[in-house]
């Protein structure tokens, strides 16, 4: 993938992060710093299982939980898992899919 493809998806991928982390935790989108650790933020273990289920369900990705510790932060986190996405970045909902929602 291009590394403009590659940074389109990270995009796309923090903004949808970043809307279910305020959520999850029950803030505003102001307070998540993409340069925070996950941990920083207050996210639990069982909290970024739930997120990796809904992330790969959106973006029909198949992904190791390991991710959320090797990549502690919102940006690098995005980052990695815009390797992952194929190009051009599609969401399930766009295709048509099925949503997972909890």
């Amino acid at each position: 993938m291009s590394t403009i493809s590659s940074q389109s998806s990270a995009t796309s991928i923090l903004e949808w992060l970043t809307v279910k982390l305020s959520e999850r935790l029950k803030v505003s989108i102001e307070e998540i710093d993409p340069e925070e650790t996950f941990s920083g933020h207050g996210l639990s273990s069982a909290q970024a299982l739930i997120l990796m289920a809904q992330l790969e369900e959106r973006f029909s990705l198949r992904l190791s939980p390991t991710l959320f510790w090797n990549y502690p932060t919102p940006l690098s986190f995005c980052h990695r898992i815009a390797e992952e996405v194929p190009a051009p970045l599609q969401t399930k909902s766009e295709q048509g899919g099925s949503r997972w929602t909890r």
